[in-house]
C-alpha cells in the first residue's frame, strides 16, 4: 500500500484509541495495522551518509510457526534546522459569495493578520508571538503551525483548526460531476488523516447548507454524520 514505510498515515491508531476510549468496538474499516504501527517511534539509528537508511527483521508468527513476519524499517538522514533552506507557507482563503460579511471573510483576514508578520524581503511568516510559547520548564516550543494535510502525516496536536469549506452550486447527477462538487470531501482516507491529528479539540470550518443536500447525504455520508455528532452531546456546532 502506499502507506508502506513512507507516507506515515497513523490515523487507524488514533481512531482505533478514540473508539476503545468510548466503549466502542472499531469499525473493521478503521483498522489498519501499517498505521498503528506508523504511529509509534522505534528510534531507528539515521544513515551516516546516504539518504535513507534500511533495518530489516524476520521472525516467526506466534499463531504459525510456519509463517514469518518480516519488518522493514526505513530511516530518513536527519537534517538541523540550520540547514533547511527556506520554505514558502500558502494559506488558501475561501473568497466565494458565501464568506461575504464582517464576521466572515473580513474577520478571517484580520485573524490572519495578527498572526502574521512581513519580513524585509517581503515574505510572510507566523508572528514571533505566536510562532513559540514557553513551557513549564521555560524552554520555548512551538505554538502553532499552518500548512496542509499532508504536512501532518505522523503528527498529533493538542488543538487543531481545520478548513473543509467547499461552497458551490454545481450540479450532481453522475460520480464525475459529485467529484466535481464535492472534490476531497469524497476521499474517506483522506478525511480520516486530516480529522485525527488532534488530541483535545478539533475545530471544522466548513459550509453546512452544502451538507443538507441529497447528493451530500449519499456522498457524504460520514461528514454529515460527523456534524450530526457535532450538534449532540459529543460536541457543538456554531452558524453565523
Amino acid at each position: 500500500t502506499s502507506t508502506f514505510g513512507v507516507d506515515v498515515d497513523t490515523a487507524s491508531y488514533t481512531r482505533v484509541r478514540a473508539s476503545l476510549r468510548a466503549g466502542v468496538i472499531p469499525h473493521p474499516k478503521d483498522v489498519r495495522i501499517e498505521e498503528m504501527l506508523n504511529f509509534f517511534r522505534f528510534s531507528y539509528p539515521a544513515p551516516e551518509h546516504a539518504a535513507f537508511g534500511f533495518l530489516t527483521e524476520v521472525a516467526r508468527a506466534p499463531w504459525n510457526p510456519s509463517h514469518r513476519l518480516v519488518r522493514i524499517g526505513i530511516k530518513g538522514r536527519e537534517v538541523s534546522n540550520k540547514e533547511r533552506p527556506g520554505a514558502n507557507i500558502v494559506l488558501a482563503i475561501d473568497a466565494s459569495g458565501s464568506m461575504a460579511g464582517p464576521d466572515k471573510l473580513e474577520l478571517l483576514k484580520d485573524g490572519f493578520a495578527l498572526m502574521a508578520e512581513r519580513l524585509d524581503d517581503g515574505t510572510f511568516r507566523v508572528a514571533d508571538a505566536w510562532r513559540e510559547t514557553r513551557g513549564a520548564d521555560g524552554a520555548l516550543k512551538e505554538r502553532l503551525r499552518v500548512g496542509t494535510v499532508d504536512a501532518f502525516q505522523g503528527m498529533e496536536f493538542d488543538v487543531v483548526l481545520l478548513s473543509m469549506t467547499r461552497s458551490n452550486d454545481l450540479p450532481a447527477s453522475d460520480e464525475r460531476s459529485l467529484r466535481r462538487k464535492f472534490g476531497h470531501l469524497m476521499l474517506e482516507n483522506r478525511l480520516c488523516v486530516a480529522m485525527s491529528r488532534q488530541q483535545r479539540l478539533l475545530i471544522v470550518v466548513g459550509d453546512a447548507a452544502l451538507l443538507r443536500s441529497e447528493a451530500a447525504e449519499k456522498s457524504l455520508r460520514g461528514l454529515v454524520a460527523f456534524r450530526g455528532l457535532c450538534g449532540g452531546k459529543h460536541g457543538l456546532c456554531l452558524s453565523p
